[in-house]
């Protein structure tokens, strides 16, 4: 039987930008996701579409994450972050003498400087990247809410679903160009009485967990594997459980391969505070 993959991808990061800090911790976050996650993804789409190979995804892109990819602060700091992690993986390779650490410190090495090169080549404009991805076909982009809400909390109050999806759309139209067919719900959090809201918001199809359809009235004939027309028109698809969990579970998902990176400890557990300095604080 022959079927479809979509692979969906969301970015989100709530809203910081603290001026009157030199560092904090908030916008530390936002750093690594865009040397850890943001450009990497670039450069790999880039390196396939240079390929010939057509890997088509679609990327979530909340409003609160693009506003901060398009502040300049932000960017001019994310410079200066890169090369202050830069120096210290510098440092590292100096001071290491263990054969597997100078083959990781080496990697990270290679990797930040390949990320600085691939920022700087975008002229630092990353949303700008993804957007000229969509243009050529190679990706989908799409959004979310405006603040990333979690919808079906906000019932009680229904101007403020309204707002959160009006919003969420319109920033994505005036951003971009042209409105945005998909809207990921934050937390893939769902209440069959946000269907009509999301239509009227003019969204086209969206992502469940795949319990939204499982336990559906009336049951989707095949499950989770086939996409669900709801009653004012939009699409509801159904995560793939068992892709969720190769990606979430540390028990049966590459995240607990002893391979797999422990992203709870880095090299600040391992220094004192002096060795560390330029870096932090």
């Amino acid at each position: 039987m022959q079927g479809f993959v979509a692979i969906v991808l969301h970015a989100h990061l709530p809203y910081v930008r603290h001026p009157e800090h030199v560092r904090s911790l908030e916008e530390r976050w936002l750093y690594e996701a865009m040397w850890e996650s943001y450009l990497p993804l670039l450069d790999m789409l880039d390196g396939l579409s240079k390929e010939g190979v057509r890997a088509p995804i679609t990327l979530s892109l909340s409003p609160t994450l693009v506003a901060m990819l398009d502040d300049s602060l932000l960017r001019e700091r994310f410079d200066d972050y890169l090369e202050r992690l830069a120096r210290l993986a510098l440092r590292e390779e100096e001071r290491t003498h263990d054969a597997d650490l100078e083959r990781a410190i080496a990697f990270y090495r290679e990797r930040i400087e390949r990320q600085r090169c691939r920022f700087g080549d975008i002229d630092r404009d990353i949303v700008g990247a993804f957007a000229t991805l969509a243009e050529q076909g190679a990706i989908e982009l799409a959004t979310t809410s405006a603040t990333h809400a979690y919808l079906p909390a906000l019932r009680s109050c229904p101007a403020s679903i309204r707002a959160q999806l009006r919003l969420g759309m319109r920033s994505f139209a005036q951003r971009f160009g042209a409105p945005s067919r998909g809207f990921w719900l934050p937390e893939c959090a769902f209440d069959p009485r946000l269907d009509q809201d999301l239509a009227a918001a003019g969204v086209g199809y969206t992502v469940l967990d795949a319990h939204a359809l499982e336990l559906g009235r009336p049951l989707s004939p095949l499950g989770v594997y086939a996409p669900v027309l709801g009653p004012n028109g939009v699409a509801y698809f159904a995560r793939d459980p068992d892709a969720a969990r190769e990606v979430w579970s540390r028990k049966e998902g590459y995240p607990g391969h002893p391979d797999y990176r422990e992203f709870y400890r880095d090299v600040g557990f391992d220094r004192d505070a002096d060795e560390l300095e330029g870096h932090i604080g």
